[in-house]
């Protein structure tokens, strides 16, 4: 429903905003996508049962990293590895959440 929900918002982003903006647009959503994706592999990975309201908490201190400390020279490089690491099996996720060009980056990894 989230990503619906950001989806939505992004297109309607598109139709008001000029190229810079909607270029960002896209990214802010792939990082709300990526974050998702993070958020309910590392919980699958735990095997833990959890809240929405902590599942959301999670999903924003991943999106603000991304956002607002990783900086846009390393963003999209940031959301490419993480979403790589989903990918990989539960042994092998954690061990892959490790993002050298700018380790600020993935702070929210715990």
């Amino acid at each position: 429903m989230k990503r619906l929900i950001a989806t939505l918002a992004c297109l309607g982003l598109f139709s008001i905003t000029g190229c810079g903006e909607a270029e960002e647009a896209v990214n802010d959503l792939r990082a709300i996508e990526a974050c998702d994706d993070y958020c309910d592999k590392k919980f699958d990975c735990a095997d833990e049962e959890v809240t929405d309201e902590e599942d959301d908490a999670c999903e924003q201190e991943c999106v603000d990293d991304l956002e607002d400390v990783c900086g846009p020279e390393n963003r999209e490089d940031a959301i490419e590895t993480l979403n790589g690491c989903v990918e990989n099996s539960c042994g092998d996720f954690t061990a892959c959440l490790v993002f050298d060009a700018a380790p600020e980056c993935f702070g929210f990894v715990d």
